[in-house]
């Protein structure tokens, strides 16, 4: 089987707040002011406890299937790897290597569902927690 020639890498680092991954805790009902996080929620408990992705990067060798989806709409050309990592173990460096010709990004979600960052090219990539949300403005 021959693979298109473009990768994604998808990164999702967890807020200190909830990093527990493991962590039972009592339902909350969904509504509008609490909606972004829950199903931001939802899809980091997929990647860490379904998918085996909680403080390292798993990376996918096949396309995604039309009905085994992570998220609505993938890229059904696209290989994709992706991780959840808590900052509040420590800071997290990603090294992207040289793709040649290939297309490379890294997309950095933070839980409250904010792209922080996209990078498109080889390098040296660090987070911790200051760096991984956006700034609030008030």
């Amino acid at each position: 089987m021959k693979f298109p020639s473009h990768l994604v890498l998808a990164l999702t680092l967890m807020a200190p707040a909830t990093t527990a991954v493991a962590q039972e805790a009592k339902p909350t009902a969904v509504n509008v002011h609490n909606f972004v996080r829950a199903e931001t929620d939802l899809y980091f408990r997929k990647a860490a406890v379904d998918d085996g992705a909680f403080g390292k990067l798993r990376h996918r060798r096949e396309m995604a299937l039309i009905d085994k989806q992570d998220v609505v709409r993938m890229n059904r050309d696209t290989l994709y790897s992706s991780g959840v990592f808590d900052l509040d173990a420590g800071p997290l460096t990603i090294k992207l290597p040289n793709a040649g010709k290939r297309f490379m990004s890294m997309q950095v979600v933070s839980q409250d569902h904010y792209t922080t960052e996209v990078a498109y090219g080889p390098g040296t990539f660090s987070y911790d927690k200051n760096k991984s949300a956006p700034a609030t403005s008030t």
